[in-house]
């Protein structure tokens, strides 16, 4: 139907809608409920959380945190882009040229159960640091979502998101 744009989650359990005529967004789930978001935009981007649950719903520079378990929604006042965490509802990012409504720049994870934001330790002595205003990184998030590691041309930085204060180790 070309009337309708549909985003499934990662387990395929979950969809967004989009009516492209009407532009209204809903949650379709696996036993064909539906949840009338209130949301009617055309979807620049979409982002879901490996669990399910949640969803980034962006439209130009908006960020929609979508909640289908609670049926909640946040609108972010930062904007970012980056990868979810395998299996806790964290996300991490880097505020380079992509990112707005930021202090600092540097490697942050946003916890989407408290909607928080934490920045991790990028203070990296010389001669690998500091990291590059124009950095666009790779992350890879250990198994148990713990461990960020951050390839860069001659080494990989591993970051701890239970010691954010600490400087990564460098391998």
């Amino acid at each position: 139907n070309d009337d309708i744009r549909i985003y499934l989650s990662p387990t395929r359990e979950k969809a967004v809608v989009r009516n492209t005529k009407t532009n209204e967004i809903v949650i379709k789930y696996n036993d064909d409920k539906m949840w009338k978001t209130g949301l009617s935009f055309e979807i620049t981007g979409i982002g879901w959380s490996n669990d399910d649950r949640y969803v980034f719903l962006i439209f130009k520079k908006e960020i929609y945190l979508v909640d289908t378990q609670k049926q909640r929604i946040e609108k972010l006042d930062k904007y970012f882009t980056g990868k979810w965490a395998p299996t806790k509802n964290l996300y991490c990012f880097y505020t380079n040229f992509k990112a707005s409504n930021f202090h600092e720049n540097g490697v942050y994870v946003f916890n989407a159960e408290d909607l928080s934001f934490t920045k991790l330790n990028t203070n990296i002595d010389p001669p690998h640091g500091p990291l590059p205003r124009t950095w666009a990184p790779t992350f890879i998030w250990s198994p148990n979502s713990r461990y960020i590691a951050i390839p860069n041309v001659r080494e990989m930085f591993l970051f701890d998101t239970a010691s954010p204060e600490q400087k990564p180790k460098i391998l």
